[in-house]
Parts: structure tokens; C-alpha cells; sequence
């Protein structure tokens, strides 16, 4: 079986193989191919070969070739090696075809030369050398408006402008690129004027590339006028023509008027005796030779040249003449003049800086301003004069001389040079000049104009260098601090700390401050310090400085008046008045202006005693405190203390000395005053007078009105920036916009920009003014508060200044916005700022808030049964809480409308909430509800187990289909009653809830725990009656009792308490025995009282918890139902009632209580009370009286009631339904009324709760028997475990 097996496998693989030869065979011999049978490609590029087959794939062919050196081949591509013949083979099986390829060498085409420069009118001939070919270029012009090239490649320019050149051969192309430049001529003048025999004119030709030899000259009129190859034109006649230079086609032309010379002279002259002068006369450009004579030779004299000698004093006629041209002068010879200036001395500034660089000096002679003055400087180094213009050239001294015909007069001039420096004049500007922004180093020169107060201010703002000079100009600057900024501050010091302070931290090499004064002068000092600097590289000199100096502890070292330390450079020529406090001085000083005194540690050291430590007092001097090197030169020091024992920095002109001082010595005050100490000091700069302290020169002027604007930083913020201006005077400033339509300026200096653009904020006081210009780049069109909520687009409008501005924005906090372009995207929450970036320049808006819109849901899941319902609250945040809308993911699980839930069938439903696109979802389960009731829905129990049992047992019943699930049990307060597996058990008096609960479900009974211990039981109508026996005692009902229509007289007064225990008392008479002895009573008698109700009185007892239904009440005066007085409490009691008072003349009658009053310090108090009453017209009470008794007594009987107008004048005398009258203090709360009568005008009572109410009552109304049968009129103070309220029914009590 086996091998049978295998000899059919075999010959089954046997007849697949032939098979499949048979197919190889058959495909072999259908299969075409072809291709292209010459080809050509340059080398470095490739050509496809497109096969065509049938019968095969593309992709089977093998492609080759026959010599890789000259072409490579690759899935048809070939792709050229080197130059020569190839042949490409494909294949595809058995067939192949081949290719022959010719290989070429590639085509290059360059350009000779790649660009030039031609002048227009030229031509140039371009060279294109090609290679790879032996066709000729093509050439051609980009712009043949300015140059044009023909087939062999000259090129022409036409105009001038750029244009490029192209040569082109098969496919390829090289360039060169002209400029052709264009020609012009000029001339030096296009208007010329000649004086015909006495001048000629040269004209010059400037030229644009061309050569100005080419240049040709000619005139337009060569009777007029004549010119040579150089230029050169020579008046001919009298008249106008032209001269013209051309050149390549381009010319200029000069107008040429030809005149006669002139020749004139002023109408007088003076000449003053022993001097002479010479006269000129104006020939205008003529040019020619003037002849003068005198006519008078006996006054005076003229030389060929014109100068005059006077002979006497008088009047001569002088003649000046060209030719026949002439004009004569009438000449005066005076006596010798009395000459005078109006200035003999002068200041000036080279740089105009402190004062002007020039003045104007004026001569008058013999009281006139005197004419033809001669100017002249005996120094033009220093100044340079002409007409009495007077102008600085540079420091030092100079006179001017006034020459007048001879004679002279003298001014002196001094020159001070202040080119660079920046003028002084303001505490202000002294402050921002030492205290320069964005560095360290004072490079700008500075030059005081004026004494200045800098108003106690702290100089030392450390650390700034001085690299400039500083000029005191001879002023002072004065009342300033340096070192610790106040007084609490240096003594709070550590008195072993650095504080290095000064003006400056160090005085560089190229820093120096002279002339200058500082006074009244506080230096609070710890180490490093001095007034002027820390150290000193640079020069002080003609310093003067009056200082307190006051240092904060031995400890500290390099401590001077002038310097801390002196290095290098030079002091010279300084004088330091030093004062200091004593212990005492300075514990006084610090409890006046501390409040604290103290002395130790904080007084100048200075150490008036022997308690100079033994390490000395380390480098404390008071003009330098260390002096390493440098030069220190003619310089004095005084100490001028109130103590003169005291020992100033140790009494050293330099603390620690390891180089002389030359000249230097302490002195005193009274010695400073010795002129002879300052030989060789410069008077100019020093005031030095014997018996007087040195002071420096100035001139005295006082500092003019100065306005000023403070820095202005141009960062808008909401479109509102700050300028602040100040004046040196105690002056107002007045803010001026130059332009309002720009922006506006307030009184504050607050500027409003209005549009882009640049205006001039002007700033005035004290009659002087200043005046900033301000630029605003950048306006926001509203800047008013804006929200922008997540992912809303807000454009900002904008107005920008430059249109092609590169504007920057930018946003605080990207977390609540992004911006683009202007165009705002809200993204989270919160106030942020954009900033606008407008050419390097910051603006700033700030009015704007994100916001997202968010909502909540007061559930994220409920579960619900079929049937109920559930309120889904949203909260939403900035949206419209009235537009949200709600939907449900299945309606048929539950739906939902307005946020109203309601559970349809057993399921999973998404409820969604959703405002502005935002949402919030609760997940509501809505499972079957178990169907299942308790035997009991309310329930009491007594812990005394009178009225009922102490425990109970609730049943449940299973109402649904299925086993009911498990019920769990619990109790609302275990302290009152407890449940287990459905028995409750009383634990005290109170309330407590019950409830049962499956699965979610749940049922409750409301189990009201009493406790009657002491209580008697009342269970029928004899136990009922049996109160009045005692009145003082607790009574409870265990049942309800009727008293089968019997009268019940009062039962007395009560003290005690009757409890009903929600049991009604039924069917019974109060008042009037019947009817005819209520007809009997006197209708208007007021002495005739019943005192008739449950209750005659209620003194401190209660009545409660009860129901008095089916009751007749035949009232006269003081009836009420309850009782006749109540001075205790009545709560929680329904009454339906037949009314019948018996006439108006009766009063203190009511539904519940005649009176409700106080009596004996018992306060009636009536609450949780519901009185319905009813009566009969006069017609039902006719007819009731005729069917009862057989009389005909309506009028006497109804229940007044007046339904007519037979109403008495004085009212209805404290009858009301609840309460007849109401007395002070006490009250009625909580309380309802209605009146059930088949006439609805009848007036029970007069329609009154109360009859009269002496005191406010809280929630009592009078309303109908509908509204008693609803539930909306019984807030939360009546108890519900008491009461029993359904919807449609009248209340009840429960029991």
C-alpha cells in the first residue's frame, strides 16, 4: 500500500515539472523587445532608453555596456563617461536589443570680459569663447535703450544705466554685464558780469567722462564779447551775450553782460586833526585806477592812494575819478576826540557754556557813536575782534584796542575756555552729572554757573569714579551728606566695618576737581572714606571745604576731609575747617533727633580723653587719611571745635604719612585769616584779604530762574506717560502741549497721546520756560478695560507713526493670551500686559483680562430610581447663566429640561450642560425602584407606657415584582429611639425618623417618644369631664371621645397641662346650655358674662395637641373655646366650630380665647393654632330657630354677623375669630383662620383674627379652607411629627 502510495506522488510531481517547462518554453519564444538603435549624450548627462516589450516586465531586462569608460548604464539610464561610441545591450530572457550611443564632449560657453564700463556713444567688442561646439553665439541685449550688440558681439552704449549682454550657444549662455556711464559738462559760473576796458572773466569747464582738452569755447555774440581754448572771455562791447562749453554733444552755457565801470564815494567824510585818514572809493568790480583830489588843499590834503591829511578843522570837497567817471565827498576836519568804551574789562566763555563767547564793544567819540573804528587784540589767542564783535579763541588775557582816526581806547578781556563741559547750575542737574546712567565713571566735564544748595541730600552713591574734570568756576555747592546717608544710620554702623564712601570712589588719573568751595558739609564716616573720594589718582586743587566730620570708630582706617587715601596725582592749594562733636555734644545731638542717646562708638573719634585704643588711630587725617603718593602742596587744615581739647582724626593733617606733604600744617581758624600763609596762591582764582578766611573768586551772579525736565522715559502705558519738570525757585509749572492733536499734557505732567506723531511738551515758571520733544511712535485706538475669553480673536486698533515700522508684540504671560501682528488670542485666565515694540521704542497696554468661560455642575453623578427626579444646578462663570443649555445622551434613560433631571427607565444617561461651548456633565443611573410599604407612617411611644407601648415592630411589605433587597434600618437620633431589624424601641422623649431603606429606596415613620409618667390616662367621656375635678393635674388622651352633642360646662381653671396626644375631643356645646337659653340672654347687655369655653381660665397651664371638632359655641361676653382667659399656652390645636355670639353690644369673645393676656406673671401665649368657623345668615337662623324652638326670633338670635347695615355705631367690641382681645405682652404666632359660610359676605366676628390687638402678632392670617388644604401656607415652626399637611386635605393632628 506504501509503495503504491509513492509511485502516485512521483508521477504526480513528474506532470507538474513537464508543465511547467512546457509554459518557460512558451513564454521564452512570445517575448519582444526593442529599443532605440542610436542615441547621443554629452558627457556628465544622462539620456533614458525607453524600451518597448510584449510578452515581459520592464523590470526583468538586464541592461549593459560595452565599455564603462565611456557611458555607464543603470535600468535604461545612460549616463555619459567620456567622449566616443558605445553600445548599450538590454536583455529580457533569451531576446536583447542594442542601443548605439554616441558620447559627446560638453558645450561651455564663457564670456570676455564679464563686465565693463562704457561711456555713452562708445563701442567695445566682447569675445565669447566656446567650447564643445562649433556653432557661433547668439548675442543679444537685455535693454537696447542702453546699449545695443550686434551678430559679432560690439557692443554700443546709448544711454547711461546698466544693462547685461548675452551670449548663447545650443542652450548655453554667458554674460557680461555694462555700465554705461554718462557724459556731462559744468560750469564753474552761468552768470558773469565784465567792465568793458578794465577786467576780463575766466570760466572753467568741469567734465564727466570726457577729456576737457576736447572741451570746445565759444561765444553767442562775438561783437560783445570773445573767449579762448582756455576760458578765458574779454569784453568787447557794452551788452549781453553768452559763452558756451560743449563737449561729445553735451554743452553748458554762462550769460555774460558787459557794462561800463563806475566809480562812487560816500557823501561825507571826517578826519580828525594830528591824524590821518584814507578814503576808498566803490568802483563796484570794475577794477580800475582812481584819481583823487582835494578841492579845499587849505582844509586838507589827499595822496594818490586817498589818504588825507587835515590841514585845519573845516570842510574840504574830495573828487575820485575814472577816467570821466567821477564822485566826490564833502569832508570834515575835527579836533582831536574824547574816546570812550563801553566796557574796560570783560569775561568770556570760549565754549558759551558759563558765560557768552563773544560781546559787542562800542566807541563813542565825543558822546557820538563814533564811525571807522579800528579793531584789534593784542592777543588773537584769546580773543579776535572785528567791528567791535569781540570773539573768544581761547584761555587767558587780552586787550582790546578801539582805533579811531588815530586815537585809541583799551578793554581787557578775560578768557576762560569751557568747550565740553556741560554748565551747572541746579542741585538737579549737579546730582545727575555726578551720577551718571548706564556706568560708573564720570567722563563729562562739568562747570558750576552758580552757587547751589543741594538741600541735605546724600551725595555718596557709590561706586562711581571721576574720569573728567569738575570746575568750580569759583562757586560753591553746598548743605549736602556724604558717607552714611543719616544720622540713624551711621550710629546703627559697625563701627569695625568699611563703608568707603565719598563723592566719588576714586578720582582717576584723568579726574580732577578744582576751584570749587564745599560747605556746610556732614560726613558720617566708617572706613575708606573721604569727602571728595575714596582715593585720589587724579588732581584737587583750590579747594575750599568747611565740613562736620564725624567717624564712626578707631577701628577704621583711611579716613581724610579731602580723601581716604592719596595714591597718585596731586592735591594742592586746599583748605579744610573741620568740626566735630564732643561725647557729650553728640549724646545730645542723637537724643534730640533719635530719641535715643548715645555717644560711645558713634562720636568723631575724636577721643577727648585717654581712651585712645593702643593701636592708634589708623590712617584718620583731616585732609588725607593715607598718603601712599602723589604730591600733596600748600594745603591747610583748622579743627573748630567747642572743645578745643578734642582731637579731631588725632589733630593729623594725614593719618598714616609714607610721603611729605609740601607746605601743608594744621592751623587755626583765627590763622587761616593770615594772608601771608597763600604767597603764591593765584589771585585770579583766590580771594585772599588779611583778616578774612580765603574764599574763591566768582563773578557774583546768582542763578537765574531755571525750568527743567527731569529724564523722560518714553515707555506709553496706555497711551499715558509721566513728565516731571522742575524749577529752582518755589515756583508753580504750567504743562503745555504745542499740539493737542497729538497729545495732551495735565497739570500733573501726565501726557495723553492722541495719534502718532511728535510734539513739544513745553514747561513754564518764574517767567522762564523748557521744553522737551517727545516722540509717540505708537497709539492704541481704545484703553479702555477689555475682557478677552479663551480662544476668542481680539484685533487692536492702532495707529503707528512710521508705516514700514518693525512693530514687535509681545504679551506678559503667554499662559493667558498670545498675539500676533496686533491680533489677540485668549487662552487662560487673568489681567496681562501687551507690549508693542515700535522701532527699538516700548509701548504698553494694560487694560486687558482673559477669561475662560467655565461651568460646573452641582453633581457629577446621581443615581436615581424611575420616576424621580433630581435639579442639576450649573455654575457658570462668565456667561450668561440663562443660556445654558441642557441635553441628555439618552431620553430614554432619563431627560432633561432646565437643569430638571427626571429618571425614565433603568440605565446609564450622560446629562450635559453646555454655555459658549463649554460643557459639564453628570452621569445619572437610573435603576428600578423598589416597591415596598411599612404598616406604619407615624407612630408614638411612651417611656411611662400610659397612651401606648415602649417598643413596637414595623412591617415591611414587598409591593414589587422580585424579592425585595435587603432593608436596612436606621434611626435619625438613637438618643430618642433605636431600631433593629424593625423594632423600635423608645430610649427618651423626642422625635426620631425611622427609616427603611432597599437598595436606595426608602419608606420612613416618624416615631414621637413621649413621656406621660405622672400623666393620667383620659380614654372616654366621663374621664374627659372628670378634669374639672383637677385642673392642676396632667391629663393625656389615648383615644379620641365624643361627647355625643352634651354641653360642657367649663372645666375651671387650669394649671396643669391636657395633653390630646393628637386625639379629638368631638360633638359638644359650650356657652349657652341650647338654643333657647342662648335666644333668653339680653342681646345688649354687657354686665351679663358667660365665662364659658373648655376652660373658664388657663393660668400657667396648657392646652395642646388637640383636636375640638363638632363644637356649638352660644357665646355671650368673655367666651372663647379654649377658654374664656388664657395666661398660658395654647398650642398646637385644630378647632371646627358653629359660632354665635350674641350680639354686638358683647366683647372678649373668640374662636380660641376670649382674652390672651398677662395676669399674675403668666403671659398667654397662643401658637400653631387653626380655627375653622362657621355661622348662618339671618335667613338660616330664622328658619333653624322656627325648626328648634317654634319661634320666629331671627333677630335676636343670628350670630352677628351683621350682614345688613344694621351694624351699631361703635363696632364689634374685641370679637374675633381667633382671639377676642389681644393684651400687651402677650402673644400669637403661627396661627390660621377661616370662616366656612354659605354666605360669603357674612362678617363673622367683623372679619377680625383678633378683635382688639394691643400687641403684634407673627404669622397669623386669615385665609380660606382651600388654602388649609394645601401645604405652602405652614412654614418650618410647625412640627410635622405633630401635624399631618398633605396636599388637597384640611390638617389634622396625628395619633
Amino acid at each position: 500500500m506504501g509503495r503504491i502510495m509513492m509511485r502516485k506522488i512521483s508521477i504526480f510531481f513528474l506532470a507538474i515539472f513537464l508543465m511547467l517547462g512546457f509554459v518557460a518554453c512558451g513564454k521564452s519564444e512570445s517575448i519582444k523587445l526593442s529599443i532605440e538603435s542610436v542615441a547621443t549624450v554629452e558627457v556628465g548627462t544622462s539620456v533614458v532608453l525607453e524600451p518597448t516589450i510584449e510578452g515581459g516586465s520592464a523590470e526583468d531586462i538586464e541592461w549593459s555596456t560595452e565599455n564603462a569608460a565611456l557611458a555607464t548604464v543603470s535600468g535604461g539610464v545612460v549616463t555619459g563617461v567620456a567622449p566616443g561610441t558605445v553600445k548599450i545591450t538590454a536583455k529580457l530572457g533569451e531576446v536583447s536589443a542594442v542601443c548605439e550611443v554616441t558620447v559627446k564632449a560638453a558645450v561651455t560657453i564663457s564670456m570676455d570680459p564679464v563686465s565693463k564700463q562704457m561711456v555713452e556713444g562708445n563701442t567695445a567688442k566682447l569675445i565669447a569663447v566656446i567650447a564643445g561646439s562649433d556653432k557661433a553665439a547668439e548675442w543679444s541685449s537685455g535693454n537696447t535703450d542702453i546699449a545695443t550688440v550686434d551678430d559679432e558681439g560690439t557692443v554700443t552704449a546709448i544711454k547711461a544705466g546698466t544693462v547685461r549682454i548675452t551670449a548663447t550657444v545650443e542652450g548655453k549662455s554667458a554674460y557680461c554685464d555694462i555700465t554705461v556711464l554718462g557724459v556731462s559738462v559744468a560750469l564753474d559760473k552761468t552768470e558773469m558780469t565784465l567792465y568793458l576796458g578794465v577786467s576780463e572773466g575766466q570760466l572753467t569747464a568741469s567734465v564727466e567722462n570726457a577729456a576737457a582738452e576736447d572741451v570746445v569755447w565759444t561765444t553767442g555774440d562775438a561783437k560783445i564779447a570773445t573767449v579762448d581754448d582756455a576760458g578765458t572771455v574779454t569784453a568787447v562791447a557794452e551788452g549781453t551775450t553768452t559763452v558756451t562749453a560743449s563737449v561729445a554733444g553735451k554743452s553748458a552755457v554762462c550769460n555774460l553782460t558787459v557794462l561800463l565801470p563806475t566809480v562812487q564815494l560816500e557823501e561825507k567824510a571826517t578826519v580828525y586833526m594830528t591824524k590821518s585818514i584814507r578814503l576808498t572809493a566803490d568802483i563796484g568790480e570794475c577794477g580800475g585806477a582812481v584819481v583823487w583830489t582835494s578841492k579845499n588843499t587849505d582844509v586838507a590834503t589827499i595822496a594818490s592812494d586817498g589818504t588825507v591829511t587835515p590841514v585845519k578843522v573845516g570842510t574840504a570837497t574830495i573828487e575820485a575819478s575814472i577816467g570821466a567817471v567821477k564822485d566826490t565827498l564833502e569832508l570834515t576836519v575835527k579836533a582831536v576826540p574824547v574816546l570812550s568804551l563801553n566796557h574796560t574789562e570783560f569775561c568770556l566763555d570760549k565754549g558759551g557754556v558759563t558765560d557768552s563767547n563773544s560781546v559787542q564793544l562800542v566807541l563813542t567819540a565825543d558822546g557820538m557813536e563814533a564811525e571807522n573804528v579800528g579793531w584789534s587784540s593784542d592777543n588773537t589767542a584769546v580773543v579776535g575782534v572785528s567791528n567791535g564783535n569781540v570773539q573768544a579763541a581761547g584761555a587767558g588775557t587780552a586787550t582790546i584796542s578801539a582805533d579811531f582816526n588815530g586815537f585809541s581806547a583799551t578793554c581787557k578781556i578775560t578768557v576762560k575756555d569751557y568747550t565740553g563741559y556741560t554748565l551747572v547750575r541746579t542741585a538737579n542737574q549737579f546730582d545727575k552729572a555726578l551720577h551718571p546712567k548706564g556706568t560708573n565713571t564720570v567722563t563729562e566735564n562739568i562747570v558750576l554757573g552758580n552757587d547751589i544748595d543741594m538741600g541735605g541730600k546724600c551725595l555718596s552713591y557709590n561706586p562711581y569714579n571721576l574720569n573728567a574734570t569738575i570746575d568750580g568756576n569759583g562757586y560753591s555747592v553746598s548743605n549736602f551728606i556724604v558717607g552714611n546717608a543719616s544720622l540713624r544710620d551711621f550710629v546703627d554702623w559697625d563701627e569695625w566695618s568699611n563703608l568707603s564712601k565719598g563723592l566719588f570712589w576714586d578720582i582717576l588719573a584723568g579726574g580732577t576737581i578744582k576751584n570749587i568751595a564745599f560747605t556746610d558739609v556732614t560726613a558720617y564716616f566708617a572706613g575708606n572714606c573721604g569727602v571728595l573720594a575714596i582715593k585720589n589718582l587724579g588732581t584737587i586743587e583750590n579747594v575750599y571745604m568747611e565740613v562736620e566730620l564725624n567717624n564712626r570708630g578707631w577701628a577704621t582706617e583711611k579716613v581724610g576731609g579731602l580723601v581716604g587715601t592719596q595714591a597718585q596725582g596731586i592735591i594742592r592749594n586746599c583748605i579744610v575747617i573741620a568740626s566735630a562733636y564732643t561725647k557729650a555734644e553728640m549724646e545730645a545731638k542723637t537724643l534730640a533727633e533719635l530719641g535715643t542717646a548715645t555717644a560711645a562708638g558713634a562720636f568723631c573719634e575724636g577721643y577727648d580723653g585717654d581712651d585712645v585704643p593702643d593701636g592708634g588711630r589708623r590712617s584718620q587725617g583731616l585732609l588725607v587719611g593715607r598718603l601712599d603718593g602723589g604730591k600733596v602742596e600748600h594745603c591747610y587744615a583748622a579743627s573748630v571745635d567747642s572743645d578745643p581739647t578734642i582731637d579731631i582724626f588725632a589733630g593729623n593733617l594725614f593719618g598714616t604719612k609714607f610721603n611729605q606733604g609740601t607746605d601743608c600744617a594744621l592751623k587755626t581758624k583765627e590763622e587761616l585769616k593770615q594772608s601771608a600763609l597763600y604767597e603764591g596762591w593765584n589771585r585770579e582764582i583766590w580771594r585772599i584779604e588779611n583778616g578774612s578766611l580765603p574764599g574763591l573768586k566768582n563773578d557774583g551772579k546768582a542763578a537765574p530762574a531755571i525750568v527743567e525736565f527731569l529724564e523722560f522715559n518714553d515707555l506709553f502705558t496706555d497711551n499715558q506717560a509721566h513728565v516731571t519738570a522742575v524749577v529752582n525757585r518755589e515756583e508753580a509749572i504750567v504743562y503745555e502741549s504745542k499740539d493737542t492733536s497729538v497729545a495732551t499734557v495735565a497739570a500733573d505732567g501726565t501726557i495723553t497721546a492722541k495719534k502718532p506723531g511728535k510734539v513739544k511738551i513745553i514747561a513754564s515758571a518764574a517767567g522762564t520756560s523748557a521744553e522737551i520733544e517727545i516722540e509717540i511712535p505708537f497709539v492704541f485706538d481704545d484703553v479702555s478695560e477689555r475682557r478677552i475669553k479663551e480662544e476668542e480673536r481680539l484685533a487692536l486698533g492702532y495707529e503707528v507713526l512710521d508705516p514700514d515700522a518693525e512693530i514687535v508684540w509681545t504679551v506678559d504671560d503667554e499662559n493667558k493670551a498670545m498675539i500676533e501682528d496686533g491680533i489677540l488670542v485668549g487662552k487662560g485666565e487673568g489681567a496681562f500686559v501687551v507690549t508693542v515694540v515700535v522701532n527699538g521704542k516700548t509701548v504698553k497696554l494694560t487694560c486687558l483680562t482673559a477669561y475662560k468661560v467655565k461651568i460646573l455642575l452641582n453633581l457629577q453623578q446621581a443615581d436615581l430610581y424611575e420616576g424621580d427626579t433630581v435639579t442639576l444646578e450649573a455654575e457658570v462663570e462668565n456667561a450668561d447663566a440663562s443660556s445654558v443649555a441642557w441635553y441628555s445622551s439618552n431620553e430614554g434613560v432619563a431627560t432633561v429640561k432646565n437643569g430638571v433631571v427626571t429618571a425614565v427607565a433603568s440605565g446609564t444617561a450622560e446629562i450635559t450642560a453646555m454655555v459658549d461651548g463649554k460643557t459639564a456633565v453628570c452621569i445619572v443611573t437610573v435603576k428600578k425602584v423598589p416597591q415596598f410599604s411599612l404598616d406604619a407612617d407615624y407612630k408614638i411611644l411612651d417611656m411611662a407606657e400610659l397612651v401606648s407601648a415602649k417598643t413596637f415592630t414595623l412591617t415591611v411589605t414587598n409591593q414589587g415584582e422580585g424579592a425585595l433587597p435587603a432593608i436596612v434600618w436606621t434611626s435619625s437620633d438613637d438618643s430618642v429611639a433605636t431600631v433593629e431589624n424593625g423594632v423600635v424601641t423608645a430610649v427618651s422623649a423626642g422625635r426620631a425618623i425611622i427609616r427603611a431603606t432597599a437598595d436606595g429606596a426608602f419608606k420612613e415613620c416618624i416615631v414621637s417618644v413621649k413621656n406621660y409618667e405622672g400623666y393620667i390616662a383620659v380614654s372616654d367621656a366621663a374621664g374627659f369631664k372628670a378634669i374639672k375635678n383637677d385642673c392642676t393635674a396632667r391629663y393625656v388622651l389615648t383615644r379620641d371621645i365624643s361627647l355625643n352633642g352634651e354641653h360642657l360646662s367649663s372645666l375651671g381653671v387650669l394649671s396643669g397641662i391636657l395633653d390630646g396626644n393628637g386625639h379629638t375631643v368631638s360633638d359638644f356645646i359650650l356657652g349657652a346650655k341650647n338654643l333657647d337659653e342662648w335666644l333668653s340672654l339680653k342681646e345688649y347687655s354687657w354686665e351679663q358674662k358667660l365665662w364659658q369655653g373648655l376652660f373658664s381660665d388657663i393660668t400657667g397651664g396648657t392646652v395642646k395637641n388637640i383636636a375640638l371638632k363638632g363644637v356649638t359655641a352660644f357665646f355671650s361676653n368673655n367666651c372663647g373655646v379654649v377658654a374664656a382667659s388664657n395666661f398660658g399656652t395654647i398650642e398646637n390645636v385644630l378647632i371646627e366650630v358653629s359660632l354665635y355670639n350674641r350680639g354686638w353690644a358683647t366683647a372678649n369673645v373668640g374662636g380660641i380665647a376670649g382674652v390672651n393676656g398677662s395676669y399674675e406673671g403668666n403671659t398667654g401665649t397662643i401658637r400653631n393654632c387653626i380655627v375653622v368657623a362657621s355661622s348662618k345668615t339671618n335667613e338660616e337662623m330664622a328658619a333653624w330657630i322656627k325648626q328648634e324652638t317654634g319661634k320666629d326670633d331671627a333677630k335676636r338670635g343670628f350670630c352677628e354677623g351683621y350682614d345688613g347695615d344694621d351694624l351699631p355705631n361703635d363696632g364689634k367690641r374685641s370679637q374675633g375669630i381667633l382671639v377676642g382681645r389681644m393684651d400687651g405682652g402677650a402673644t400669637a404666632e403661627n396661627c390660621f383662620a377661616v370662616s366656612v359660610d354659605s354666605d360669603p359676605n357674612l362678617d363673622i366676628f367683623g372679619g377680625n383674627l383678633f378683635g382688639t390687638n394691643s400687641t403684634p402678632s407673627n404669622a397669623c392670617a386669615l385665609t380660606t379652607t382651600e388654602n388649609l388644604a394645601g401645604t405652602d401656607i405652614y412654614g418650618n415652626t410647625w412640627d410635622r411629627t405633630i401635624w399631618k399637611f398633605e396636599e388637597g386635605c384640611l390638617p389634622a393632628l396625628r395619633n
